[in-house]
């Protein structure tokens, strides 16, 4: 049995033969998954409707319910009904009534998500193929560190030129009275360079850079994660698909995903 504290929630996870159960305890509902080789069931309930339940009336708080669920002592059953299943929870203790919940299947909707995934990375690898031939050309330029840096000074470079070339051909004198700075930090290694700094639709921003990692912040600049060594040599450009999918390049491309949870899970796909 595993629990797993995150904020204003409880997830819990109890294996039962060839059973996985996750129970998540948020503020005002409770989550069900129970999952085996062939199928998945989930339900979620309202505090407010768990009364019917006869859930909450021997627990004062969630935390007390929490302990219900992670007691060991108590015992787990499981009744199989076509597509449904029946959660039971027989209590060691006499003075809390067992609990039996009904969990419903969702293999149907699981198929439609996967089918749903598998064609956006197919898109985004049709998107990225010409990009991804252009990072094997400088793969095979960059042999050791002192090349890698070499590139990094000319990409440098190649930016300063291109800034000056614009201003002056669109003769654009750049003042400071206009401007007004309102926060200023360096997430990323001070000797490195950041790459890339490209927003999300709904606001949250991400940055790349040549120290390998991927940090995602919040409207208010903070940071919600930390993706150290995302790569192997140091992360070129980053592109956006939507809110939960994106890709990153330094010498090969990896795409990324936000797991149910909303938090970047491990790569997906490697284009190499």
């Amino acid at each position: 049995m595993e629990s797993i504290a995150i904020i204003n929630e409880l997830k819990i996870e109890r294996i039962f033969n060839e059973w996985k159960i996750n129970i998540i305890l948020y503020l005002e509902s409770i989550s069900f998954t129970i999952e085996d080789n062939l199928s998945i069931y989930e339900s979620s309930f309202n505090i407010k409707n768990l009364q019917k339940f006869k859930l909450l009336s021997s627990f004062k708080s969630m935390n007390e319910l929490a302990d219900f669920f992670l007691n060991e002592n108590n015992k787990i059953e499981i009744e199989k009904n076509n597509k449904d299943l029946n959660l039971i929870i027989i209590s060691n203790k006499t003075n809390i009534e067992n609990i039996k919940l009904l969990i419903h299947e969702k293999n149907k909707l699981c198929e439609e998500i996967i089918e749903k995934l598998i064609e956006e990375i197919k898109n985004i690898k049709l998107e990225n193929k010409k990009l991804n031939e252009k990072l094997i050309k400088l793969e095979n330029e960059i042999e050791n560190e002192k090349k890698t840096k070499e590139f990094n000074d000319l990409i440098n470079e190649n930016r300063i030129q291109q800034i000056e070339n614009l201003n002056n051909k669109n003769k654009i004198q750049l003042t400071h009275c206009n401007l007004k700075e309102i926060n200023s930090f360096n997430p990323h290694n001070n000797e490195s360079n950041i790459n890339s700094i490209l927003s999300f639709p709904s606001g949250n921003l991400i940055s790349v850079s040549s120290d390998r990692s991927i940090k995602i912040y919040d409207n208010n600049f903070n940071i919600i994660q930390d993706i150290k060594n995302a790569h192997y040599y140091p992360i070129l450009n980053c592109e956006i698909k939507n809110e939960n999918i994106f890709a990153t390049c330094s010498f090969n491309i990896k795409i990324w995903i936000k797991n149910i949870e909303k938090k970047i899970q491990k790569i997906v796909i490697y284009i190499k």
